[in-house]
């Protein structure tokens, strides 16, 4: 889920490789360039999910939601073990120091990683609250509760970068996914300092997103804090929008369980969403 605010702590590795940062950098940039101009721009023939999903907020039945263009960009259903983060596709030096520092600590090698855009319209605060980060834009949607009370909330629309780690076979790496998955809750969350002692990368978010194949649920959730939560996916064509849930199951949608970071499973039950 998306956050922009400023980041007052950051760390930076001063031993990473230059010309490593360059290459991440240059890729990330790459898909900034093609994707990052205009949210509009991205889901421009994808209203009907945006308009799915923003009646899932508008009924107080959901924090957020993501459009991906292409169902490849974000596969959770995959067959293979995959770990997956996102952020703000802007955000070109976080990534670059990130998986410099992820290659450094021989947690991925180029081969391992790929990527993918999805958009995420996440609620930022309700009106009169005031905002725990800066939002690049602010849309307002009125929400209407079963029980009739009428509220406001501020919703950010962004598009983000997402990393695809293929987590490696147990007999090479027994357990990579929860390495990697701890790397993410310690490294990417903002203002952590459980990591080794140092405060997260440059560009983290108050709640990181990582999410993972369901394949990975039993080691992450028993080994790395992680939970598993519910993905309500409805396809259009190629596209996907994903409303996630921690138990609810929409009808007329695929509805599957996945691992969560924890910080993003709480953010789905808050502003009085519930489970």
């Amino acid at each position: 889920m998306s956050q922009e605010q400023d980041r007052p702590q950051h760390y930076v590795n001063a031993d990473l490789s230059i010309g490593r940062m360059n290459f991440y950098e240059d890729i990330a940039r790459k898909y900034s360039e093609e994707y990052g101009i205009l949210f509009r721009n991205f889901i421009e023939d994808l209203g009907l999910l945006r308009r799915r999903g923003d009646y899932r907020i508008r009924r107080v039945e959901a924090t957020g939601y993501n459009i991906l263009r292409t169902i490849s960009a974000m596969d959770l259903q995959s067959d293979r073990r995959i770990l997956f983060y996102s952020n703000g596709i802007n955000n070109i030096h976080h990534f670059a120091l990130l998986l410099a520092e992820l290659e450094d600590e021989g947690l991925i090698d180029e081969n391992e990683v790929s990527f993918g855009v999805k958009s995420s319209s996440v609620i930022t605060r309700k009106l009169g609250e005031p905002l725990k980060w800066q939002p690049t834009s602010e849309r307002f949607i009125l929400r209407t509760h079963k029980d009739g009370e009428i509220d406001v909330v501020g919703v950010q629309d962004t598009i983000e970068l997402v990393l695809a780690v293929t987590i490696r076979d147990k007999v090479v790496d027994e357990d990579h996914a929860i390495k990697l998955a701890n790397f993410f809750n310690d490294r990417t969350t903002h203002d952590s300092s459980t990591y080794i002692g140092q405060a997260a990368i440059e560009g983290s978010w108050e709640v990181p997103d990582v999410r993972a194949t369901n394949n990975l649920a039993e080691d992450l959730i028993k080994n790395a804090d992680y939970i598993s939560i519910v993905a309500n996916m409805s396809d259009m064509g190629t596209a996907r929008l994903i409303v996630l849930r921690d138990e609810t199951m929409f009808r007329r949608a695929k509805s599957e369980k996945f691992p969560v970071n924890e910080a993003l499973g709480k953010y789905l039950v808050m502003y009085n969403v519930p489970k």
